[in-house]
């Protein structure tokens, strides 16, 4: 058994064919995932449309009581583990400010390195997040939010007006800014009325005609500095999103057989009949609490990149989070 995130990849892996994740880029994966401590589970970051093996990312999710192991745990010395260790370690209990933190690697950018990771947090309201956010980003940076990016988030919160911001994301060490702000809407329209109140300076019109229609509510992506940046995100959500990958794949953004893989139905893995090695932390939750862990395996959803007029890049996000209860409409595996 595994006492490292590996352990999620390992039970992941028969779910996911070799034309999305390969033999050598789940290595990769797994070596990382073997030095962090289990959480609430992981993300694989697939992005579509290239040409060769398909270039995955890795991101770990670990709830309020969970980021002091990860203060204690964390696998190697520099400055941007530092930071991670002050983050982790000040809002690492049950009476966490956040409903959870996260760790994203970017392994495909050899600038950052395998073991650098994009921090952020989740939080399940606005009352008080604009003191969260200060006193995150003083421990990440040890230095105040930028004027400018202050002055920005005030106004996104103004223009809000019924968007969620689910999560908040921080750019690498050593500047931590611009932030990444992960905002829930009902509808695209409604995202876009937010970028239209927050004068974002893309191409508001070119966005409106290429970003597919949403069946469902979206997650818009924008990074808050001096005003917004230039680059959007779109987070489709995973009902109604297999019939978007067609339309993917017709628009050249997304391989047929990368379609085809993340059409597979959603999987719950069940410890009791599981072939292969469980996640040992799991395992010792289960046998302490009397009950059957689980890990469930999904497709969460597909994002859309967009700047400079078109759309740049397309990227799926499969989920692996564990539950000790059952979780309904999946497979079980």
């Amino acid at each position: 058994m595994s006492r490292g995130l590996d352990g999620f990849v390992a039970v992941m892996r028969p779910g996911l064919p070799e034309s999305l994740l390969s033999t050598a880029r789940c290595a990769e994966v797994s070596a990382l995932a073997a030095r962090l401590p289990p959480g609430r589970g992981c993300i694989l970051e697939f992005w579509l449309g290239r040409d060769g093996e398909t270039p995955v990312d890795f991101q770990g999710y670990w709830e309020a009581g969970e980021g002091g192991a990860l203060a204690e745990a964390a696998p190697l010395e520099s400055p941007a583990w530092d930071a991670a260790r002050r983050l982790f370690a000040a809002w690492g209990g049950d009476e966490s400010v956040h409903a959870g933190l996260w760790l994203e690697f970017d392994l495909r950018d050899p600038a950052l390195g395998s073991l650098t990771p994009r921090l952020g947090f989740a939080r399940s309201g606005l009352d008080g997040y604009a003191g969260a956010l200060e006193s995150s980003f003083r421990l990440l940076s040890g230095r105040p939010l930028p004027r400018e990016a202050r002055a920005t988030v005030e106004r996104g919160l103004a223009a809000l007006r019924g968007g969620t911001i689910y999560g908040t994301g921080f750019a690498p060490c050593p500047d931590y800014a611009p932030l990444r702000w992960c905002v829930k809407y009902p509808s695209l329209d409604e995202a876009f009325a937010f970028l239209e109140r927050m004068e974002w300076r893309g191409d508001l019109a070119a966005a409106r005609r290429l970003f597919p229609a949403a069946d469902a509510g979206v997650a818009l992506n924008v990074d808050l500095g001096d005003g917004l940046g230039p680059k959007i995100g779109v987070e489709y959500p995973a009902r109604g999103t297999r019939g978007l990958l067609d339309e993917l794949a017709a628009r050249g953004l997304c391989r047929a057989d990368e379609a085809e893989a993340l059409r597979a139905p959603d999987v719950l893995h069940r410890q009791s009949r599981h072939r292969g090695p469980w996640p040992e932390a799991l395992a010792d939750m289960a046998a302490l609490t009397g009950g059957e862990s689980r890990l469930a395996q999904s497709l969460g959803h597909v994002k859309l990149v967009f700047q400079d007029g078109s759309l740049r890049a397309a990227k799926a996000y499969v989920y692996c989070v564990y539950a000790f209860r059952a979780v309904t409409g999946c497979t079980a595996g």
